[in-house]
């Protein structure tokens, strides 16, 4: 159902796995599910998730928990940037858009290391692909896909509506993905605006694809 940030309420019952994360709000925006936010073409709504002028400005985004914990995991979302939004010199130094065990063990998605991309707290390591937000910031939703595995060493692939932009072996860490922060903290708003995120899907089986 629609939902607007506030009270310290959550967007459904308390027995489901979507709870609100933070009371902070961007300029006293709190965040929303709305039907604004919704990708054309799909059914419900979608989360928007507002970001301020400068650092770490926004609203209080969403907690997300698995079923089950996963070490291998292949993540599908539909992204979109709205409301003027920009950064300085063009792209962000960084956004956490799906924040995994936040306060612990992590692994960040989002635009790390000068491109969308990973960041795993194994060695503080940035793992960017080869497509900037600069790329996709045409005001249309982009399918973002990402693959991480902790086995063999550690494994990060990820595509941009439906091309393969990233294909590295990183070290992962052990500590099992059970949760994930959506919509975070990002670097040097230029001009306030918003993120949209939709028809988020977790595997623990294989890609999903868009």
């Amino acid at each position: 159902p629609e939902w607007t940030q506030g009270g310290g309420s959550d967007p459904l019952p308390t027995t489901d796995a979507i709870k609100h994360h933070g009371d902070w709000t961007s300029s006293g925006k709190g965040d929303q599910i709305i039907l604004a936010a919704n990708r054309p073409g799909s059914a419900g709504n979608g989360f928007r998730h507002y970001r301020g002028t400068g650092t770490n400005s926004g609203g209080g985004g969403l907690k997300i928990t698995l079923p089950a914990p996963l070490t291998e995991m292949w993540v599908r979302l539909y992204m979109r940037n709205g409301g003027g939004l920009a950064y300085s010199g063009g792209n962000p130094s960084y956004t956490k858009d799906m924040y995994w065990n936040v306060g612990g063990q992590f692994l960040i998605f989002g635009h790390q290391g000068g491109a969308w991309g990973l960041h795993t707290i194994q060695g503080s390591t940035n793992i960017p692909s080869s497509k900037k937000f600069s790329d996709t910031n045409d005001g249309a939703f982009h399918c973002y896909e990402y693959h991480v595995r902790q086995s063999g060493g550690g494994l990060a692939e990820m595509w941009i509506d439906g091309v393969q932009v990233l294909n590295r072996a990183v070290n992962l860490g052990t500590a099992p993905w059970a949760y994930f922060g959506l919509g975070e903290n990002q670097s040097n708003v230029t001009t306030a605006g918003y993120t949209d995120y939709d028809d988020i899907a977790v595997s623990g089986a294989g890609r999903i694809g868009c």
